[in-house]
Formats: C-alpha cells, structure tokens, sequence
C-alpha cells in the first residue's frame, strides 16, 4: 500500500509524489487498459447479428473485471486517507460542536430578546403616532376656532410639527428589526437583529403544489417521476411525460 511507504505524506518526505508511486506500484494493471481499448476501437459500431454480441461481450465482460480491480485497488489506497480524516474530524468536531452549542442556546435566548424588544418598540412607536396625530387635528382645530390670524397661523405651526413627529413614529413603526434592536453595549459588543420570511408545514395534504412548480429544480421533478414509474411501472400515467420501457444489453 503506497500510504504506508509514502513519507512524503508527511513534512519532510522524500518518496515520490503519490500519484508517480501509484502509477508504479500499480503498472500491471494500467497496462492491461490499452489492450481492451485497441480491441474496443478495432470493433465495428453497428450490430449486424447475434455473432457479434460474442466479441462485444468480451470486451465488456473484460472491461468490467479490470475496472473493478482498479476500484478495489483505489478504495484499498485510499482508505488510509479516509481513515485520517475521520480521525481528524472526531478530533475537531467535538471541540466546534460544544461551542456551537453554547452559540445556539445563547443567540436563541438573544433573538427571543430581541423579537420582544422589536414588538414593544413598534407598540410604543404606534401609540406615539397614534397621541400625536389626535395632537395634531386638535391644534388644526384649535386654529380654526381662534379668531386672531396670528394665533391661528401659530397653531397650524405646531399641527404641521406634531405632523412630522406622528410621520416619523409611523416610519418606526414600519421599521426592521435591526433598526429597532440595535446597540452597542458597555464591553464594546454591538448586538443587532436580522430577519427572514420563515414557514412551518401545518397541513402537508392541503399544500397546493401546483402553485410552487416554479421552484421545483429539474432533478427533483425527474426523482419523484422515476420513483413513481418504479412502483408503477408501465401503468404510470403522468401528463407531459412519455413512460417506455427501455432495454440495456447485459452480459455474464
């Protein structure tokens, strides 16, 4: 196994490279491709008769057997590897997961925070909104009772200030969570808020999948129809889709 004899795996190595090494250890069997490729080339591409599925099946059977000792070969080289990195990750894993973990349950006590925090200020802000709107029609109302011209024009003033006040409230209102959340503590750490459209399934039967069609990717439609013509066979009935039976030489 090169693995074993590949110093140069490690810092300092001298071996060879390892694809130079496997290409050595293993000759033998890289040689014995271009023979069943010459044979493959040299034999004609249309099938005249049952006579010529004997050669054909020859070649097959023969390309077959040598890939499939090449396969073993790449999984026995490869294995030291692929222990190597399991090893490695049962080493680290463990490390980020007790710290992810810390990271979850402390940023879901913090985003439980926040959405209270967002929701109060949007209550608070539309409560401001809603005093200085009525603010607002009392002193146009107050302007058109006075009689001095005066007085008037000064209360319409201060209707058209509590007017921008009650905009800017109702602009709160309507404002995003980080807007509403954000702050810079005393240690310096900033804590803000994002947001997303979420969803939960709550009756999976009354899903109207026609209407997510548009996001439906190409393989996903191709595994749900393959899975059905595996059960149904030549019984499938789907519009726009043509369910043949298909036929794919075997030999043995």
């Amino acid at each position: 196994m090169v693995a074993e004899t590949n110093e140069r795996a490690v810092i300092g190595g001298n071996n060879p490279p390892i694809k130079e090494a496997l290409a050595d250890q293993y000759k033998e069997l890289v040689d014995q491709i271009e023979p069943i490729a010459e044979r493959a080339n040299a034999h004609p591409r249309k099938i005249e008769s049952d006579e010529d599925l004997g050669p054909l099946g020859e070649i097959v059977l023969d390309a077959k057997a040598l890939s499939k000792r090449i396969e073993t070969a790449r999984k026995v080289e490869k294995e030291p590897f692929v222990k190597g990195g399991r090893e490695v990750d049962q080493f680290f894993h463990p490390l980020t997961d007790r710290l992810d973990r810390i990271v979850d349950v402390f940023e879901a006590l913090a985003s439980s925070y926040q959405r209270d925090k967002a929701d109060a200020e949007r209550r608070r802000a539309a409560e401001e909104a809603a005093r200085l709107r009525a603010e607002e029609e009392r002193k146009l109302k107050e302007a058109q009772e006075v009689k001095r011209e005066s007085t008037a024009e000064r209360k319409k003033d201060e209707a058209a200030s509590l007017g921008h006040q009650a905009t800017s409230a109702e602009q709160r209102t309507a404002a995003s969570a980080a807007e509403l959340t954000k702050v810079r503590t005393g240690n310096g750490v900033t804590a803000s808020a994002t947001t997303k459209w979420a969803f939960r399934i709550v009756d999976l039967a009354a899903v109207d999948l026609n209407s997510l069609k548009d996001f439906f990717r190409v393989e996903d439609i191709e595994k749900a129809i393959r899975s059905k013509v595996a059960i149904h066979k030549g019984n499938t009935k789907i519009p726009g889709v043509d369910v043949f039976e298909d036929v794919k030489a075997t030999f043995r």
